[in-house]
């Protein structure tokens, strides 16, 4: 039996256009499956990425807008979180893999509804499908500085805040990578239903060296990337809703 996840709005990654991924620094992209008849399982890959800003006449190099760190929050509808990724510590140039089998079909089908003089019509996209006893790495690397996942949680929800530790670093480079996230949740009665929204804490401008810039320097990238026509899309995030 093929189980389907209804995404409204398709915020998620796999459904944006080439520009549309170039122009945010965080974006998500999801994958269900069915874990037994109450229980799901989405696994959520949080992309971190930076836009480049090529700059300069004779001597040419990468300026970058990026994010320092974010929060992802999922909140159950009449269901209960049962399981989830906890607190951790992303060391230095962090590098995992983990492999995990599908345990059931399962669809992602994106919708999207707007009116047109007053009547209501529905946009559909291409749906994604995962099938059952299929197995899939998620690989996990971090650049830059070591960073903190805190968790907070509680009988419906679950916040992560990925940021740097309190130190005396001056420096703060971007995040650039894929963080993989994952709760259980389990909904005796009803369908299933959530409501999942990613946040970046900060959008900065960083030099050719990975280095957060500030004053008139701020004030120039802001004028380059206007005449570029360069936009950060997403810039307090995205949300979503999950039904099924």
């Amino acid at each position: 039996m093929k189980n389907y996840l209804l995404i409204n709005p398709p915020n998620l990654s796999q459904w944006l256009s080439e520009e549309e991924k170039n122009s945010c620094v965080m974006r998500l992209e999801i994958e269900p499956d069915l874990i037994d008849k109450e229980t799901l399982r989405l696994d959520l890959n949080i992309i971190f990425d930076r836009i480049a800003v090529r700059r300069g006449v004779v001597q040419k190099a990468d300026y970058y807008i990026g994010t320092t760190g974010g929060e992802i929050y999922v909140e159950l509808i009449g269901g209960v979180v049962k399981n989830h990724t906890g607190d951790q510590k992303i060391q230095v140039n962090y590098h995992t893999e983990k492999e995990r089998t599908q345990r059931s079909d399962f669809t992602l089908e994106p919708s999207l509804s707007y009116k047109d003089k007053g009547k209501e019509s529905q946009i559909k996209l291409g749906n994604i499908g995962w099938e059952s006893g299929t197995s899939r790495k998620c690989t996990t690397s971090f650049e830059g500085f070591e960073r903190i996942l805190q968790c907070i949680n509680s009988r419906n929800s679950v916040k992560w805040i990925i940021a740097l530790p309190k130190t005396d670093h001056i420096i703060q480079d971007f995040i650039a990578g894929n963080l993989y996230l994952y709760f259980e949740g389990r909904w005796s009665n009803g369908p299933r239903y959530g409501k999942i929204r990613i946040r970046p804490s900060d959008i900065r401008f960083f030099n050719d060296k990975k280095e957060p810039i500030s004053g008139k320097k701020n004030i120039g990238m802001l004028f380059v990337i206007w005449r570029k026509g360069i936009r950060v899309m997403n810039k307090d995030g995205v949300g979503l809703s999950f039904k099924g």
